[in-house]
């Protein structure tokens, strides 16, 4: 039992919950207007710089060992210039979807990569991730060094799918 001056005896994290609607605006305000400013890639990461303890940014933003693999993949995309204007003129909505695997069809051709400790970034950890996922109809790689387990991540998904849709695949990544 947690002695007599612990927060956690006392429940305070019930109270603060109680003024989460009113601190969280406040607190949030400049995290969102960077957020809603966000023109490219660069603008993401900067907003995500200015959020984020330093210690999880520097986790999430870096590669490993001497991070030449990251420079090269950086360097690469630096010679491709997008065109806005390539889907303009197509019937709304436009079709992303592709096939993926053994032929299941997903909606979106891109997905999140698997990442250690999710819960570095987000109180939800790997959850909130699965459960998007699901709800975008695409799907999830849960890493090896997860913060939740496999079972949890499952379950989130089958809550976060779209009522009578198939379920997209979760993927394992095991090395």
């Amino acid at each position: 039992m947690a002695p007599w001056w612990s927060p956690h005896r006392w429940g305070l994290q019930r109270v603060f919950n109680l003024a989460s609607p009113i601190v969280r605006p406040v607190v949030n305000f400049q995290s969102e207007r960077r957020l809603k400013n966000a023109l490219n890639i660069a603008d993401l990461r900067h907003a995500a710089g200015a959020r984020m303890h330093r210690m999880s940014f520097g986790y999430l933003d870096s590669g490993a060992d001497d991070e030449i693999a990251l420079q090269r993949a950086t360097a690469s995309y630096a010679n491709y210039e997008f065109h806005y204007h390539v889907l303009r003129g197509l019937d709304r909505p436009v079709d992303l979807s592709t096939e993926f695997w053994g032929g299941e069809k997903i909606n979106l051709p891109f997905f999140p990569s698997p990442c250690a400790c999710h819960r570095l970034f987000h109180n939800e950890g790997e959850t909130a991730v699965a459960t998007v996922a699901a709800e975008k109809q695409i799907p999830f790689t849960l890493s090896t060094f997860a913060s939740q387990n496999f079972q949890t991540v499952s379950n989130a998904r089958a809550k976060g799918k779209l009522a009578g849709a198939e379920e997209p695949p979760l993927v394992f990544q095991l090395y």
